[in-house]
């Protein structure tokens, strides 16, 4: 949490200046962060915002090789055709399909620095017609050949970002989604994919208590 002023300020510019620089959208640049998630039924009240309420908390995924600056990448997505964003780095793989967008739309996603799986995408309160796809690669974190990670994996929704995740590196989560799991060669869990039809932060996590 520490300098996450700053570190928003940085996030807030880079982003717009991936925007802006839609027209060649095809690799990332460096920039910074961290997480944690998850949901669920259970005896706790839920925890609240001003804004939002908070369904669950759960234990963050990490990244076996720590990002040493955020990742900053940037599509422009066509209403006909789609598009795909990929910060390979990270592991993140982003697919807009055809009628996701009604109109011509730039989009930036951010991998934070680290080990922990956060994602920021902008412009922030996008809505899709269509659900989009965010695939991270698991053999770049720890529950790949992990079963007790991957049988519990959650995809979480964090409205306020890294704000969500407590120092003992528990996440606050105001939505979660099921994971949808693709196997390599070896028959281990490779890819955990979800979907959704909204913009902001997301994490990936295991461990799932209800509040």
């Amino acid at each position: 949490m520490r300098f996450q002023t700053l570190r928003h300020s940085l996030v807030a510019v880079l982003a717009l200046a991936a925007l802006a620089a839609c027209a060649d959208p095809s690799a990332p640049v460096a920039r910074g962060t961290e997480v944690q998630v998850l949901a669920g039924d259970g005896a706790k009240e839920p925890k609240t915002d001003s804004a939002k309420t908070y369904v669950a908390s759960g234990t963050m995924l990490q990244r076996l090789a720590w990002l040493k600056d955020d990742m900053v990448a940037s599509v422009c997505v066509d209403p006909a055709k789609g598009k795909t964003l990929v910060i390979k780095e990270a592991g993140l793989t982003v697919t807009f399909p055809a009628g996701a967008v009604s109109a011509p739309t730039c989009i930036s996603a951010t991998a934070f620095h680290g080990g922990d799986l956060l994602y920021e995408f902008a412009p922030h309160g996008t809505q899709f017609l269509v659900p989009i796809t965010i695939q991270q690669d698991l053999k770049l974190t720890n529950a790949y050949k992990n079963p007790s990670l991957v049988s519990d994996l959650f995809g979480g929704y964090v409205p306020n970002g890294e704000q969500d995740i407590a120092a003992d590196g528990t996440v606050s989560v105001s939505e979660t989604f099921p994971i949808e799991l693709l196997p390599d060669k070896e028959s281990a869990a490779r890819w955990a994919s979800f979907k959704t039809t909204h913009f902001s932060g997301y994490v990936l996590a295991s461990g799932r208590t209800a509040y």
